[in-house]
């Protein structure tokens, strides 16, 4: 567990390097990161000068948030889901322009390597992603 400043700290640092490279955020995705890095669920990437370039932002929701969220559309609400279960939801994923995919697909694999089941929340569009043969590949939902 992180305390209220180190999880203000990593918020800040998420905001600063969003909003110097895009130069907006909408009140969702500035409400998934807050809640994402108080409860450290943010992981930076860097360049070969150690540099932040780039950051993922998650849940691990459980089957109740799944079902909330691919059923009604119904995303995590409250702080205490983003760390009840074992199903990964990216919240929030940036890079800068011309990253290539592969670096990105790479990163995603470090930092997640026993996930089975993933979730992209992408514009109000949940994604779901199953692990096959030590692949990713996207269910349909109906």
């Amino acid at each position: 567990m992180i305390t209220k400043e180190q999880g203000e700290q990593l918020f800040l640092k998420a905001l600063n390097l969003r909003l110097s490279n895009t130069g907006s955020i909408n009140q969702a995705e500035f409400a998934n990161i807050q809640k994402s890095c108080m409860q450290n669920k943010i992981h930076f990437i860097q360049n070969e000068l150690k540099r932040d370039i780039g950051y993922i932002c998650w849940a691990d929701i459980n089957k109740e948030s799944f079902l909330n969220l691919t059923k009604f559309a119904l995303p995590p609400q409250f702080s205490y889901e983003w760390d009840e279960g074992k199903i990964l939801l990216l919240l929030d994923i940036y890079f800068p322009k011309n990253y290539p995919v592969r670096k990105i697909l790479e990163a995603l694999k470090t930092k997640f390597p026993k996930r089975r089941l993933v979730l992209f929340n992408k514009k109000g569009s949940v994604r779901v992603y199953k692990k096959w043969n030590n692949r990713y590949v996207r269910l349909q939902i109906t």
